[in-house]
């Protein structure tokens, strides 16, 4: 079975540990060439971000932390990958929906 779309979803998207670390690491993998075409990067964080306002804020993280030389250009491009979520924290059972481009599959051991 094929994928229909590619992703990685981090859950506390604005955390120190993705601004330091995944983002950063994910930007240099598509500088690299290692992301596929339609790979996503999904955020999830508690704070009330526009996508535009996130993107902002791991640009200057990522030119700051990544192992790669940072370039404008570069970043622009990877910053087409990237959505944001707001979380919302609701009473179990909780009436939210994942997104609905995404699947989520059991990873085996």
């Amino acid at each position: 079975m094929k994928m229909k779309n590619k992703g990685i979803i981090i859950f506390g998207g604005t955390g120190d540990l993705a601004y330091r670390k995944l983002l950063p690491a994910l930007y240099n993998l598509h500088c690299l060439g290692l992301l596929p075409e339609d790979y996503k990067v999904v955020g999830v964080g508690r704070r009330a971000y526009s996508k535009e306002d996130y993107i902002e804020i791991i640009r200057k993280w990522t030119s700051e932390f990544s192992r790669l030389k940072y370039t404008d250009e570069d970043f622009f491009e990877f910053s087409k990958r990237i959505i944001y979520y707001q979380m919302a924290i609701y009473p179990s059972p909780c009436p939210c929906k994942f997104h609905s481009s995404f699947v989520f599959y059991k990873v085996r051991p």
